[in-house]
């Protein structure tokens, strides 16, 4: 597979310090409900878990991905990533990211179905695809990027 295009988006720092924090305050809340409830042990292996589960969900939306290649287009954050072929795209389009209509960053679900991968407040990318689904990420470059990803779909070596 022949690397077309290739982007990382770092997710915004302000939100980044809010996640640090909610994982610190949600340690701290943790200790203290099981020093309230549970023998010494569990308190530590607790906080051992809670702390690992949320190192690894900061570390893993550290920055959103995508990647244009031969095939298709890829989008998503760490582990959880998005590959959609050409064949299944139908259309895309440029749109503005909307806080009132996504209500948060990361992986997200809006109102009307369209799954977010969102890191920053800017414009992103809508795909609709073939079997009614709809996902949309943002881009520091959402013109070119739809451009690229248009001539993708019309190219005939896609087309298998």
């Amino acid at each position: 597979m022949t690397l077309v295009f290739q982007e990382r988006q770092p997710l915004e720092r302000w939100v980044s310090y809010l996640v640090w924090l909610g994982i610190w305050a949600y340690v701290m809340m943790a200790i203290a409900v099981t020093l309230l409830l549970h023998p010494p042990a569990l308190i530590l292996i607790g906080a051992f878990v809670s702390f690992i589960a949320f190192v690894f969900a900061a570390y893993n939306f550290r920055s959103l991905n995508i990647r244009i290649e031969n095939d298709g287009i890829s989008f998503g954050f760490g582990v959880f990533r998005k590959h959609i072929r050409w064949n299944e795209i139908e259309s895309i389009s440029v749109q503005p990211y909307l806080f009132s209509r996504f209500l948060g960053w990361g992986i997200v679900l809006d109102l009307r179905g369209t799954i977010g991968f969102i890191a920053r407040r800017s414009l992103g990318v809508e795909l609709q695809l073939k079997n009614g689904r709809k996902f949309f990420f943002s881009t520091w470059h959402p013109y070119e990027l739809a451009d690229l990803i248009r001539s993708r779909l019309h190219h005939p070596e896609t087309k298998k």
